[in-house]
């Protein structure tokens, strides 16, 4: 269950050292240290995401803390570290009662200048996520570490590294799996506010579980040889960051397995948007499309995507500043099944509450 954990832990350790270093050192970045704080109240139309017939409605309680810092370390680069709490709690189906987790340490710095506009730089990053809920129905656990390369110039940037990951499937052990990840991107900057991005992600996971192969049109599991399956990733994106913010993105994934049923192609579609209003008001809405076609029409694997990432999705909101931080916000959010799957599934969330932020709400005030 827990073999990455000692990997885990030496991430932890570095970060620890990375900030005490941090704040015993002159910075030449600009260093800031963020919190945000969010608590409300939430309608759920289908708080069991039952699939088919009429959803159990529920009302819960809703805290979300988010914080980040970044401290310049000189000629040694800078480092970053953000941490999210999440929990939630309903009020008649407590067994959907979930707290989550996340934790991120990143550190770049640049070696080289060239030719005025150009850099040469490294970069390495270790995150954690924890999801626990009192059923436990979808506990999982994800962490990893990755370091790379990025190569600036003038407007454009790009970037390469690799590192290891592994996802903990505390329901079902035998969906743990582990394995290597490569990663590359190319960031332009086209000037008046827009940009675009072109990035890609290839994981090779090996599972804590046998394989299922097919003979005589029985599918059977071959004893002792392990699932192997290879996720590729490949995202276009644009954004835009002026008088508004907007951004658009297409994401093709392609999941192989040597295993009967793990096998997919995924297309997601993504837009979101955000604007000041008058009054100070902000507002946003962002929505996610996807079609998946599947190797076998039987979902074997739970773990390519957890809780509501397999869904289609529609989020809409808006967030009235005050004084000192403060703000009132309200959203609605919308899940339906993806196009390609047969099933009935909607869920209709409405929220309600304050967000305080110690540096005054901002686009983030609208996520």
């Amino acid at each position: 269950m827990c073999r990455f954990l000692p990997q885990l832990r030496f991430v932890s350790s570095i970060a620890v050292f990375a900030l005490v270093w941090a704040s015993a050192h002159p910075s030449w970045a600009e260093d800031y240290t963020r919190a945000t704080l969010k608590v409300g109240l939430e309608q759920d139309s289908n708080a069991r995401r039952t699939v088919g017939g009429e959803g159990k409605q529920d009302q819960l309680l809703r805290a979300f803390v988010k914080a980040s810092m970044q401290r310049g370390l000189g000629v040694l680069g800078v480092v970053q570290m953000k941490l999210l709490l999440g929990a939630k709690s309903h009020q008649s189906v407590s067994d959907e009662d979930a707290l989550v987790t996340s934790a991120g340490l990143a550190w770049s710095a640049g070696l080289w200048r060239f030719l005025e506009v150009g850099q040469l730089g490294l970069y390495a990053r270790g995150e954690f996520g924890d999801r626990s809920e009192r059923a436990s129905l979808r506990d999982y656990m994800r962490g990893g570490a990755t370091a790379g390369v990025r190569l600036s110039y003038g407007p454009v940037s790009l970037s390469g590294g690799g590192g290891w990951r592994a996802f903990v499937y505390k329901p079902d052990f035998s969906s743990n799996n582990r394995g290597p990840a490569l990663e590359s991107s190319l960031a332009v900057a086209l000037g008046a506010g827009f940009s675009a991005q072109l990035s890609s992600l290839h994981m090779f996971r090996s599972f804590d579980a046998d394989r299922f192969v097919e003979a005589n049109r029985l599918i059977a599991e071959d004893v002792g040889v392990s699932r192997e399956d290879a996720l590729h990733s490949v995202q276009l994106g644009g954004r835009y960051d002026g008088e508004f913010l907007i951004d658009l993105s297409y994401s093709l994934q392609l999941n192989q397995s040597n295993s009967v049923g793990p096998g997919l192609v995924r297309h997601v579609v993504s837009a979101s948007w955000a604007q000041p209003l008058p009054m100070d008001f902000i507002a946003s809405i962002s929505g996610r499309i996807q079609h998946t076609y599947y190797d076998d029409p039987v979902r074997v694997d739970e773990t390519l995507q957890i809780d509501d990432e397999d869904k289609n999705q529609l989020v809409a909101g808006v967030v009235l500043p005050f004084m000192g931080g403060f703000g009132v916000e309200l959203r609605y959010s919308l899940y339906t099944e993806a196009l390609s799957d047969q099933s009935d599934f909607v869920r209709h969330l409405i929220y309600m509450g304050c967000v305080v932020d110690v540096d005054g709400l901002d686009w983030e005030g609208a996520e």
